[in-house]
């Protein structure tokens, strides 16, 4: 991740991702940011003091609200499974947007390089409200694998309309081939291209 690149963590949950990755973009002298979303407002406002205590306010930037295929209106929090599992439902508590009108509202500047999604069994949703950012990016994204939607998000990025670029295997591979590094670094690289496969 480059200077003015950012990574989005949708569905940031307590920010276990976002504030390492925060905390390694700090320790790196980067200017990248981590933009860390999530509907549920206590978990943000933790985030928010997790990200000061450890002087990350720099790298961080949270968003209440959730992540869907089109901006269309409210929502609230299902909280009947533990924490990691909320998901969204009809109500008032927060407003819903497509990742699409996230970036451009709250960060243009940025280049996105790396999306995180965790929504939850919703994950198809995201990726329906994410086509510009897709093609104006071709970021690396990590989708949550979840049975429920598994078959939804593999038809949107192989569908007619919607199909992943035929150079796309392609560009994720080129970002994985590289020498330099330790074992443990040539070895995380092999086993991402054999997950690409």
């Amino acid at each position: 991740v480059g200077d003015n690149d950012c990574v989005v963590d949708c569905g940031c949950h307590i920010g276990d991702t976002s504030l390492m990755l925060a905390a390694e973009l700090k320790k790196q002298g980067s200017a990248s940011k981590i933009i860390a979303i999530d509907p549920s407002l206590e978990k943000i406002k933790f985030i928010d003091i997790m990200a000061q205590a450890n002087d990350l306010t720099s790298h961080i930037l949270t968003i209440n609200c959730a992540v869907g295929s089109q901006d269309y209106g409210t929502g609230s929090l299902n909280k009947s499974l533990h924490s990691g599992a909320w998901f969204v439902q009809e109500g008032h508590d927060f407003e819903i947007f497509t990742l699409d009108t996230i970036i451009y509202r709250i960060a243009p500047e940025c280049k996105i390089k790396l999306i995180k999604i965790d929504v939850e069994g919703f994950d198809h949703l995201v990726l329906y409200g994410m086509r510009q950012t897709i093609n104006k990016f071709n970021p690396v994204i990590l989708i949550e694998y979840n049975l429920s939607n598994f078959e939804k998000v593999f038809n949107f990025l192989n569908s007619d309309k919607e199909k992943i670029s035929d150079n796309f295997m392609h560009l994720q591979l080129m970002k994985l081939d590289k020498l330099e590094g330790n074992v443990d670094s040539l070895a995380n690289r092999i086993a991402n291209v054999r997950t690409w496969s």
